[in-house]
């Protein structure tokens, strides 16, 4: 009987961890020196076969570096053997074949591999300038909501990089850019801090340690709701970023007339008007940094003379501010006002510039409290819209010191705020601004003598 040699192997791939079979230019990196070798021998006389490899160095003629044999099965079967002889950095030539029980060798099939145990550099990212977009530059504040800016991953010094993952405000790193198109871009959806997760990924599956870049994204110079919806659970805000900052209306909400309707001047000139527990309006997230210079302003007017808050921005536990209304500094009258506490806790310090400018009932004023980081005060600002001959003309009260400033993360509210000494607003808010920065005192002149902010 003839015996036949064995049949060239199958299902020929690397395990621990998993590579393909490849040589030349598509040989594969391998995070191991000690993988295994699979494949399935057969012969074509049904016998038992065993799987015979050897380990050589790629392109040379040297001499056999490791081989070893597994032991016989049947005809079909898949053998495995953990490989020997590889270091990290050296390329290698995998040649298996079947050997049965008499010692006759069939055709061999030939594998390569690289071993790599050694992790990529971490590169780096470089916001790209020289462009109209904005330059979200490391622990910067730039841009704004929409605002797109782009970033380039730069290598950090493997030769082998293939991929970078990377992902915005998470740990994912489920995006991927490549060494041939390194550049990526961001478009903003809130403001505030960013940061983003990126790292090298290597031919061998290796990656480098996350770096995180951490910027910020400006607020809009101004936001502005002129609450003039007639109907619905939704205020629209304006400005730069357009309505990119709507204010969700509780349905329990009427709405009124506001200052120019009162005085006959605009009939369409409409506010909220706050009667009940229920009766509030947020945005979805914060608005401004209450920790960097910012201004707020809205037209109000108060049904009684009590300690109210008609506008703030939430904290977790305190607002990072209020402005509504606190007792005069002669205790016995309700003035206008406007508050920041010192930090985010309940008993924490509060730091409160109050008007002089008593609350009258049923009378609309504008009011506009900064925050003044660079100064390091709160300042107000109010006057009375009417037919007297003192309103329209705004007073600003002395500045009150104020140097903890803090972010409040929260939405921006109306009708209420964190603070338990201070019930939710009665009466009606109307021409709402957030401004970036420190508003000035002819803006608020302005703002006077046309009966709205």
């Amino acid at each position: 009987m003839i015996n036949r040699a064995p049949l060239a192997p199958t299902n020929v791939q690397f395990s621990n961890p998993y590579a393909p079979c490849a040589s030349g230019p598509d040989r594969p990196a391998v995070r191991s020196a000690t993988p295994a070798v699979n494949a399935a021998v057969s012969d074509p006389d049904g016998g038992h076969v065993a799987a015979d490899v050897t380990v050589y160095a790629v392109d040379t003629a040297s001499s056999v570096l490791w081989q070893g044999t597994t032991t016989g099965q049947f005809s079909g079967a898949l053998h495995s053997l953990t490989l020997g002889g590889l270091s990290d950095g050296g390329s290698y030539r995998i040649e298996v074949k079947g050997v049965d029980s008499s010692g006759r060798t069939g055709p061999a099939v030939t594998c390569e591999i690289d071993v790599d145990l050694v992790s990529p550099a971490a590169p780096t990212v470089i916001p790209v300038t020289g462009t109209s977009q904005p330059v979200y530059a490391a622990d910067t504040t730039a841009g704004g909501v929409g605002q797109t800016g782009s970033f380039t991953f730069v290598n950090g010094g493997s030769s082998d990089v293939t991929r970078y993952r990377y992902s915005f405000n998470g740990s994912a790193l489920d995006q991927v850019a490549t060494p041939e198109s390194p550049t990526i871009t961001f478009t903003p959806t809130s403001p505030g801090p960013q940061t983003l997760e990126y790292q090298a990924v290597d031919r061998a599956g290796w990656t480098s340690d996350v770096q995180v870049h951490r910027f910020r994204v400006g607020f809009p110079a101004t936001i502005a709701w002129n609450l003039n919806e007639a109907a619905g659970e939704t205020a629209a805000s304006s400005g730069p970023a357009g309505d990119a900052y709507p204010l969700t209306v509780s349905a329990s909400i009427a709405r009124g007339n506001g200052p120019l309707a009162d005085f006959g001047v605009d009939n369409s000139d409409l506010a909220l008007v706050f009667a009940s527990p229920d009766d509030t309006a947020r945005t979805t997230g914060a608005v401004t940094s209450t920790k960097a210079s910012f201004s707020v302003s809205a037209v109000v007017k108060a049904d009684t003379s009590t300690v109210m808050t008609a506008v703030s921005q939430d904290g977790s536990t305190r607002s990072g501010f209020e402005l509504g209304t606190r007792p005069c500094a002669s205790g016995d009258a309700v003035c206008w006002a406007f508050a920041m506490p010192e930090s985010d806790s309940a008993d924490s310090a509060v730091s409160t510039v109050v008007s002089q400018t008593v609350v009258e009932p049923g009378k609309w004023a504008l009011l506009a409290g900064v925050h003044d980081s660079t100064a390091g005060a709160l300042r107000l600002w109010v006057c009375t819209i009417g037919e007297d001959e003192n309103d329209m003309v705004p007073y600003r009260s002395a500045d009150v010191a104020f140097s903890a400033g803090w972010d409040a993360a929260g939405p921006l509210r109306l009708g209420r705020g964190q603070d338990g000494g201070a019930a939710m607003w009665s009466g009606s808010i109307s021409d709402l601004k957030v401004a970036h920065g420190v508003i000035t005192d002819s803006a608020v002149r302005r703002a006077c003598s046309a009966g709205t902010s």
